[in-house]
């Protein structure tokens, strides 16, 4: 499932039954504006879970294992070129997020790289792509606090990600990466009540201080649509 549908199970009933949805992993699903065919991502149960790239082109189906690992929570996002870009994380002794871009020219994939930091306890990640950068955010644990952390990829070999905010909150953070007339911004469940969001700077290359939307029942999309209009006016 999408992590916002998580939001949504968060808000409305609490921690509880959003732990039992965010385990029910679905494939993430993106649409080819070059190809119009519908890709997923998902974790392949039959190959070590090992992370699985699906392109549906109605009668015919292709698949490619993109991980060396077993991974976790995959994600997809697709430029407008129709480059396809694959993010997961890998449950380890510091656990990591990496990702693999596949070329709609050649076909080919890219050797899976890591984007989060050697030392960030990292996981749920989620990517977008504003037609130069794929953005990717993720969780990181530490001392009993979750950030938000995001990196930008782009040829640079060797990406910095920036810690976005540290939250108390005990609630999965369902973690969204958002990018759309070039703004680029990143929300998270912050509490019950509300949920943060910070946009990035392109000119200084730094994220925002974190700002708050009221949030309650049933009104997720709502909140999310208003700090789409608060960040693109």
């Amino acid at each position: 499932m999408k992590r916002s549908d998580v939001s949504r199970a968060v808000l409305a009933t609490g921690l509880g039954l959003a732990v039992s949805l965010a385990a029910a992993e679905v494939p993430d699903l993106e649409l080819n504006p070059v190809t119009g065919h519908v890709e997923s991502v998902d974790v392949a149960p039959d190959a070590g879970g090992l992370v699985r790239h699906v392109t549906d082109a109605g009668r015919v189906r292709t698949s490619a294992l993109v991980s060396t690992t077993a991974g976790v929570s995959p994600r997809i996002a697709i430029t407008s070129a129709g480059d396809s870009w694959v993010v997961w994380w890998q449950d380890a002794a510091v656990d990591q997020v990496y990702y693999a871009v596949r070329s709609q020219v050649s076909g080919a994939w890219s050797a899976p790289a890591q984007a989060s930091g050697a030392q960030q306890n990292s996981r749920f990640p989620e990517i977008a792509h504003d037609g130069t950068t794929a953005w990717i955010g993720y969780e990181v644990t530490s001392a009993g606090a979750t950030s938000v952390a995001v990196v930008g990829i782009t040829d640079s070999p060797e990406p910095i990600p920036q810690i976005v905010v540290t939250t108390s909150s005990t609630l999965p953070l369902d973690l969204e990466v958002h990018a759309e007339s070039d703004h680029v911004w990143v929300t998270w469940v912050d509490s019950l009540t509300s949920m943060g969001w910070s946009e990035h700077d392109a000119a200084s290359g730094l994220w925002s201080l974190p700002q708050y939307q009221l949030c309650v029942a049933g009104t997720v999309d709502v909140t999310l649509d208003a700090i789409r209009t608060a960040v693109l006016n």
